[in-house]
């Protein structure tokens, strides 16, 4: 699930759908397509035959704005496997990237600022949780801050990638373009 949106994967080949749609890709599905010459996008919704003959359904040319969709989708779908990875900082520890553990990581951030304004930066610790949900107590919260800095940095390059890779890919002007942009 992409955004909210079922994704599904359909089959392009010299410009047409075929008419194939998967719900889940593999390394075999791909190198089958990829032998094919044939294009493997996501779609939210598979393409509906536009004619049929001798009982075959005929299938429509794919333009290059659907193309763009499918590539954001794809690229969309990346984006999300990337947060679900987690982050490790340079203390080793694997932050969560959801959206509500940043916030909550945030929110922490900000009260270890507050209680070393209180106290003796070396004896003020705090607890955190790990991406996998261990707790892990006793960390000065110096590095606790700087590891969610570190988180911030890394989901801050995440985002403008994503967005450079956008704003390639509403730009491109051919199918190449669009082939050429990875993440």
């Amino acid at each position: 699930m992409v955004g909210g949106f079922l994704v599904k994967y359909t089959i392009v080949k010299d410009g047409k759908y075929t008419g194939v749609t998967y719900e889940e890709l593999n390394e075999q599905i791909l190198a089958h397509h990829a032998s094919q010459n044939e294009l493997v996008i996501p779609v939210e919704n598979p393409p509906v035959p536009i004619a049929e003959k001798d009982g075959i359904s005929i299938y429509g040319e794919i333009s290059l704005e659907d193309l763009k969709s499918g590539k954001i989708l794809e690229l969309n779908s990346i984006f999300q496997n990337k947060l679900k990875e987690g982050f490790q900082t340079s203390s080793g520890i694997v932050l969560s990237t959801t959206a509500e553990d940043y916030q909550f990581y945030t929110i922490c951030k900000e009260r270890a600022k507050s209680k070393l304004n209180k106290a003796k930066p070396d004896t003020v610790v705090v607890t955190v949780r790990d991406k996998d949900g261990n707790i892990l107590n006793n960390i000065p919260a110096i590095d606790y801050i700087n590891m969610i800095e570190e988180l911030e940095e890394y989901l801050e390059s995440l985002w403008y990638h994503k967005a450079e890779l956008e704003d390639k890919i509403k730009k491109a002007t051919s199918v190449d373009e669009l082939k050429a942009i990875e993440w």
